[in-house]
């Protein structure tokens, strides 16, 4: 059901928005390390802008949503 869940533009300098996956209700943005460099509770927002322009690498954003399912995408940062 998450499969059509688009992260754009990506690669990017830093900052993206993220749709495609209804009641989104917390992202989490984790390094190569498995680190958490970011996380935020959404509220149930099917569209999120996400800002990382202060970082650059490759990272990974574990979305979920009301239901409890979780998408996990890659986004690089230039």
């Amino acid at each position: 059901a998450n499969s059509n869940v688009s992260i754009y533009p990506n690669p990017s300098t830093g900052e993206f928005v993220i749709k495609g996956m209804n009641d989104i209700t917390s992202l989490v943005v984790v390094n190569s390390l498995g680190q958490v460099v970011e996380s935020v509770n959404n509220n149930s927002k099917s569209i999120v802008k996400l800002d990382l322009s202060n970082r650059k690498g490759v990272y990974f954003v574990k979305l979920t949503d009301n239901t409890g399912s979780v998408t996990t995408k890659k986004v690089i940062i230039k």
